[in-house]
């Protein structure tokens, strides 16, 4: 009792050369549909982890802001939109990459910086303006979608980051430990 190999077939002279040819364009087809099979549930895994992890990025923002998760997530690409035009191309992407892969294409799309017109008034305007807040509730939803940030991106990119913006939005950059409410 033995293992028979195509080897063994070949040296024996019992198979010829058309079913040789067989037998090695099926294993040949055999192994290409496995790594296909293996690259699609690769892709599958990839995505599902991508999808997982900005759903829990959006979750924990929705959380701290007190949003609905639908909105918040308009609401943290608003805001990251600015942050990383007020700064230099090189920081934000630096900063572009400690984010969610599923958002980083759609920021780094953006005109690179430093844009100085950008403000915090300028942040707070285009959330009252573009969500349709009061001012009251933009300005707190602004500070705790700062403090989320803070809590999801590690802290010497958040130290890096604030190098690179002025005095008013470096003070945006504070732990807020109340829950939210919209």
């Amino acid at each position: 009792v033995g293992l028979v190999t195509l080897d063994d077939l070949i040296a024996s002279k019992t198979i010829d050369l058309e079913q040789i040819s067989s037998i090695v364009r099926r294993q040949i087809m055999r192994r290409g549909m496995q790594r296909l099979s293996l690259r699609g549930r690769t892709t599958e895994r990839s995505d599902a982890r991508k999808f997982q992890t900005l759903n829990l990025f959006y979750k924990a923002i929705a959380e701290k802001t007190g949003l609905t998760q639908e909105f918040a997530a308009k609401v943290i690409k608003y805001i990251l939109g600015n942050v990383i035009q007020r700064m230099h191309y090189t920081g934000a992407t630096h900063l572009i990459a400690q984010l969610p892969r599923d958002i980083q294409d759609e920021l780094l799309a953006l005109s690179p910086g430093p844009d100085r017109s950008i403000t915090v008034l300028r942040i707070l305007s285009g959330l009252r303006d573009k969500f349709d807040l009061e001012e009251a509730t933009a300005r707190s939803i602004m500070l705790r979608a700062f403090s989320a940030l803070m809590e999801l991106i590690d802290p010497s990119e958040i130290e890096h980051v604030k190098s690179q913006l002025p005095d008013e939005m470096k003070a945006l950059f504070v732990a807020e430990t109340k829950p939210a409410a919209a």
